[in-house]
């Protein structure tokens, strides 16, 4: 039974550490055009190795940041993140996108005919708001095996965008504060829409909510 639980634990493990290099993949790299030709001097060939290297790093990450990452308005000041749970993944909401948080205390009233992230209709506050199956949306590749209509196992949604959408969520979990160069930006479209970035330290995703509601509501 122990060998049984121990083996549960590190299926879960490595399913977690997957999704993760799945979105560092998500937001590309940068790759480097090819290095102009330039006369060589003494005092480039003098140069140290070590500062050579540092002096091109600086160089592409300076470049990658005027033409390839994708930076939202909101992240250009240091920025407040509510960090949430799904799924055993730890995922960031900026808290300028994020309206409310209310215990999933009700119900949803389901509504035929809609998609498979949608949940229902819940009121807060006399609106009518539309859950949404957030890991449907985020992690779809993780929910092959439940069924469809499964209740998630947290309890809070998060309210978001005009107060009509709320992503439902499994705990929350704390406020960070990121500055622009603690992110690892997206560079283009790729299969995640709604992948603003990667924190650097926290390897955890942090959603552009304009870009969530865009595909729910395109």
């Amino acid at each position: 039974m122990k060998d049984r639980q121990q083996q549960k634990v590190a299926d879960a493990d490595s399913a977690i550490d997957n999704y993760l290099q799945a979105l560092l993949k998500d937001v590309d790299e940068y790759v480097p055009s090819e290095p102009e030709v330039a006369v060589e001097t003494q005092q480039s060939v003098d140069q140290p190795p070590v500062a050579a290297v540092v002096d091109s790093e600086i160089d592409q990450e300076a470049c990658a940041n005027k033409e390839g990452e994708i930076i939202p308005p909101w992240a250009e000041a240091p920025f407040q993140c509510l960090m949430f749970k799904l799924n055993g993944i730890t995922l960031g909401i900026p808290l300028g996108c994020l309206q409310t948080i209310v215990e999933w205390d009700q119900e949803p009233s389901v509504v035929p005919g809609q998609p498979k992230w949608h949940l229902g209709i819940m009121l807060n506050r006399g609106m009518k708001v539309g859950i949404v199956d957030t890991a449907k949306i985020v992690m779809p590749e993780r929910l092959s095996a439940r069924v469809h209509g499964e209740r998630q196992t947290g309890g809070f949604i998060l309210i978001v965008g005009d107060g009509r959408w709320g992503l439902a969520c499994d705990s929350i979990a704390s406020t960070e504060v990121f500055s622009k160069d603690m992110v690892r930006w997206r560079t283009g479209k790729g299969t995640r829409p709604w992948l603003a970035g990667t924190a650097k330290d926290q390897l955890c995703a942090i959603l552009d909510i304009d870009a969530f509601l865009g595909m729910i509501t395109a």
